[in-house]
């Protein structure tokens, strides 16, 4: 009988210890918090854009991409968590995370101006700081970059059969249209001033094209207009690159 009492109370006290084990380990447990603020983690790095129209170029250090939104999400959730705007650098960082996985996006913009998300997955550990590598997404040629393309138009004005020159002229108020990479239609267009100068402005690396109408000399071509073209190659975000002058006849 007192042997019984015993294994009795044995038992008893197996099951009591293994369910304050089972207890402490839930509790545990539920004291693991998820992904998200309120650690000494954090995750930055530096936003860098491509000519969308010339996706192989190389990314120089002049090409971040300021004030730009990235977007962070915690974990498996399917909405984003955090966003900040880059700073004039291009720049970002997130702190005061808990360990975690992490998704970091910023948009990207094609060539057919639609946005594509760029996703870096992140696992970061207990007061670790992750640099991401270099941060690329494509952008429009002339959206936030920071070169420029200038020049200047000048006009022949010709007599009815273009033999003989009536008069020369620097083009004031006439179209300049700039052409991105090798596309076949024009992007922009802008009309020179009153001197015939003209610019485009906030272009990024690549290359581009600008036309300007003429007047056929030949008398050949079907509407009497013919596109005088100028081809130039940007080679970083800061170039001011200047055209060779224009000259049209009319």
């Amino acid at each position: 009988m007192t042997t019984n009492v015993r294994t009795s109370g044995i038992k008893q006290i197996r099951i009591f210890l293994f369910t304050v084990s089972l207890a402490a380990l839930t509790f545990f447990v539920s004291c693991e918090k998820p992904e998200g603020t309120g650690g000494r983690s954090s995750i930055g790095g530096r936003l860098y854009a491509r000519n969308c129209y010339d996706t192989n170029l190389t990314v120089g250090a002049d090409d971040y991409l300021n004030a730009q939104r990235v977007y962070l999400i915690y974990g498996d959730h399917v909405g984003f968590d955090d966003n900040m705007q880059t700073s004039e650098d291009g720049s970002f960082e997130f702190r005061y995370l808990r360990p975690g996985n992490y998704t970091v996006f910023a948009y990207a913009t094609d060539s057919n101006g639609s946005e594509n998300g760029v996703v870096k997955q992140v696992e970061i550990g207990k007061d670790e700081h992750v640099t991401l590598d270099p941060f690329i997404v494509t952008k429009l040629p002339d959206d936030g970059g920071g070169a420029r393309i200038t020049g200047r138009v000048k006009a022949r004005d010709y007599n009815t059969t273009f033999t003989q020159l009536l008069s020369e002229f620097f083009f004031a108020d006439e179209y300049v249209y700039l052409v991105y990479g090798h596309n076949v239609g024009y992007a922009t267009r802008i009309k020179t001033d009153y001197n015939g100068y003209y610019r485009f402005d906030n272009l990024r690396q690549g290359p581009y094209s600008v036309y300007v109408y003429s007047k056929d000399s030949t008398m050949s071509i079907p509407g009497g207009l013919v596109a005088v073209k100028k081809d130039i190659y940007i080679e970083n975000n800061f170039q001011s690159a200047d055209i060779p002058l224009i000259t049209v006849l009319q």
